[in-house]
């Protein structure tokens, strides 16, 4: 035991300066690591700390001046969503009282009812009309004058369509004398016409809506399947 103490002894006093040193340099370096990195990862920190802040005020300050200068200012509010009912009536699969969103459009509601019947008039509703409680959405058949008041309702095509109830009186005085009136007279009416049946009447509806109402009896010619024989026969009974 006492030998082994000895050449402990021995051997530290031969190497205890080289182990010092070692471990002298070894601290050293370690502690010159560290101070070499902690400002690095402080500055890092700091400028994405006020690279932060700077985005946040920039995007502040963007905000506050578009919402006080463009022409289309930003809304600070949002708005609410509260549920409403609506009427629809008419050409739709399912006529009923339908409960929606206010931000809902005249589209979802007749897709609410089923969507529209083979026969709707879909140019005269603006699909994209903003629902309101208690409104009144009315789809017309093609070519339908006797409308309601809705909303819904466009006054596209005016050549086509009764613009309003207001309008009756000059409709019907169109139809007297037993002629028919090629820009309001419905599906129906066309075919009671010597000559027009079921296909000839459609004819007569579509080449109406695509050109903006006949401007003249004579552009009825220009409906597929009606020469010059067949509107000689037509005329007397015809009126714009």
């Amino acid at each position: 035991m006492e030998e082994l103490k000895s050449k402990i002894w021995e051997f530290w006093q031969a190497k205890k300066l080289p182990l010092i040193l070692g471990l002298s340099a070894i601290f050293l370096v370690g502690g010159w690591f560290y101070l070499i990195r902690s400002p690095a990862e402080s500055t890092d920190y700091s400028l994405a700390s006020a690279q932060t802040e700077t985005w946040g005020a920039s995007a502040e300050t963007s905000v506050s001046s578009l919402s006080s200068n463009s022409a289309f200012p930003v809304s600070s509010e949002v708005t609410e969503r509260k549920m409403i009912y609506v009427d629809v009536k008419g050409a739709v699969k399912k006529p009923g009282v339908y409960r929606l969103s206010n931000l809902a459009r005249v589209s979802d509601a007749v897709a609410k009812a089923g969507g529209a019947t083979k026969d709707a008039w879909l140019d005269q509703v603006n699909l994209a009309y903003h629902l309101e409680d208690e409104m009144l959405i009315y789809v017309p058949t093609n070519g339908q004058t006797d409308l309601p008041d809705s909303q819904a309702l466009v006054g596209q095509n005016q050549a086509n369509l009764a613009t309003s109830n207001t309008d009756k009186s000059s409709n019907a005085s169109d139809q007297t004398g037993d002629k028919i009136n090629l820009n309001t007279a419905s599906k129906e009416q066309l075919m009671t016409l010597s000559g027009i049946g079921d296909k000839r009447a459609d004819d007569i509806i579509a080449y109406r809506q695509e050109n903006g109402g006949f401007k003249s009896l004579e552009d009825l010619q220009n409906v597929s399947g009606i020469g010059e024989k067949t509107y000689a026969k037509l005329a007397a009974q015809l009126a714009i």
